[in-house]
C-alpha cells in the first residue's frame, strides 16, 4: 500500500472569523497597545514597569455605567489587573475589585476558572494549536474557541521589528458561540 507523506508549514494558522479582532500596535505582551483591527482607539493597553520589569499593569476603557458611579470619563483607560513577579514571594495577580492571588493558583496546567454571573463558574483552558497561535476554550465546549492570540507573522524567522507581515493579534468569540448558545 502507497502512503503519502503531507507537510504542514507550521505558520499555516486556521481560518477563524472572530466577533472581534485586536491588534497589537507592537511586537509586546509587556508593553504594548491592543486596537480594533482597522481602527485607532485604544480598547487595552499593557505596561511592565520595575527595575526588572516585575510589575505588569493592564488598562481597559472605562464603562459608561462605571464613570457615573465614580465620577470619571466613558472611555477612559481604568487599572483592570495587576502581576506583580516576585524573586523570593510568589507571583500574584489581582483583578480590580477583587483579591490578590498567586499566579500558579489562578493558572494551574493551563486552566483557569471565572465566574459569571448568568452562568456560573466556567473553567476555560489555553491549548497551543500552532507555533504560533495560543487558543482559549470554555472546558465544556473543547471545539470552538472562546479566543486566541497569534504572534507576529514576519518575512523570516530573524527579521527586524520592522518586517512583520501580520502583527500580534488577540481575537475573541461572543460567549454565546463558545458555550454552544445561539447568538441574536
Amino acid at each position: 500500500m502507497d502512503s503519502q507523506l503531507t507537510l504542514v508549514d507550521a505558520n499555516e494558522l486556521p481560518d477563524r472569523q472572530a466577533y472581534i479582532e485586536l491588534v497589537f500596535d507592537r511586537d509586546s505582551l509587556t508593553n504594548a497597545k491592543l486596537l480594533v483591527k482597522g481602527g485607532s482607539r485604544t480598547v487595552y493597553s499593557i505596561k511592565t514597569t520595575g527595575r526588572s520589569m516585575s510589575r505588569t499593569e493592564i488598562y481597559k476603557p472605562q464603562s459608561t455605567e462605571r464613570a457615573e458611579q465614580t465620577g470619571g470619563v466613558p472611555g477612559e483607560l481604568v487599572l483592570a489587573a495587576v502581576i506583580d513577579r516576585n524573586e523570593v514571594l510568589p507571583d500574584t495577580i489581582s483583578f480590580t475589585g477583587l483579591q490578590k492571588m498567586k499566579t500558579r493558583k489562578w493558572l494551574q496546567d493551563n486552566v483557569f476558572t471565572v465566574t459569571h454571573p448568568d452562568t456560573g463558574e466556567v473553567r476555560y483552558v489555553w491549548k497551543p494549536t500552532s507555533v504560533r497561535e495560543l487558543v482559549l476554550y470554555a472546558e465544556e465546549n473543547p471545539f470552538v474557541p472562546v479566543a486566541w492570540y497569534r504572534t507576529a507573522k514576519r518575512t523570516s524567522p530573524v527579521a527586524a521589528a520592522g518586517d512583520v507581515i501580520e502583527p500580534p493579534s488577540l481575537s475573541i468569540q461572543p460567549e454565546e458561540i463558545s458555550h454552544g448558545r445561539q447568538v441574536d
